[in-house]
């Protein structure tokens, strides 16, 4: 019975391991903004399991028109994760690092699990149906958030931020985020663990049946 077991998570360890990562999609939305701006998103790297990966994503807002206005974007990122394993992302502001840059005036970040498809995943923000939030982070001029993820399940990173500005002003984030895989010792430690359980349960139902 427990060799039974043990060689069933074995191979289901093995199946998820030499499952494809998927790549990642970026969507923008220029959503609530009230003056004409430019997006000049740049991005490397790709959100994926198994394996260590980066992913990072600069963004800049540039104002087109007019004196005092208002502008906002928003960055979508929905992502699959082939095996179990723990994501950290952290967003700033790009005035940070370019003195040029306005300071924005407010910078959010937020993780959810996401069962739609399509382009319903824009409506999370709003407390659609189809997503959890798991993480949020609303501090500039730095957020950050960290959650454990679960193999083949739906993700969607949803990064926003806000300022005020002049025709050619602009402002902007740099995003980058982590992904780290559970260490193969440990699911096979886990795998251990309901190895014995296993064992155990047979054991206790011998004894029964006996009794």
């Amino acid at each position: 019975m427990n060799r039974l077991l043990m060689s069933a998570l074995f191979l289901v360890a093995l199946v998820l391991g030499a499952m494809p990562a998927k790549a990642v999609t970026i969507t923008y939305s220029t959503s609530g903004s009230n003056t004409q701006v430019f997006l000049t998103p740049t991005s490397t790297g790709d959100i994926s399991f198994p394996g260590n990966s980066l992913f990072t994503l600069s963004e800049k807002l540039t104002f087109g028109t007019g004196a005092g206005h208002y502008g906002q974007a928003y960055t979508y990122i929905p992502f699959t994760v082939a095996e179990n394993g723990y994501l950290s992302a952290t967003v700033s502001d790009l005035h940070l690092t370019d003195s040029n840059a306005k300071p924005l005036e407010w910078l959010k970040i937020a993780l959810y699990s996401y069962t739609g498809s399509g382009d319903s995943y824009l409506a999370c923000g709003s407390g659609s149906a189809l997503c959890t939030l798991l993480a949020y982070d609303p501090d500039p001029p730095t957020a950050s958030i960290s959650a454990a993820l679960l193999a083949g399940t739906q993700y969607l990173l949803r990064v926003g931020f806000g300022l005020c500005g002049c025709s050619g002003q602009y402002g902007g984030i740099n995003l980058t985020v982590a992904t780290t895989p559970i260490p193969p010792a440990l699911l096979m430690f886990m795998s251990a663990l309901l190895g014995m359980g296993g064992v155990a349960w047979q054991r206790r139902r011998s004894v029964q049946a006996v009794a």
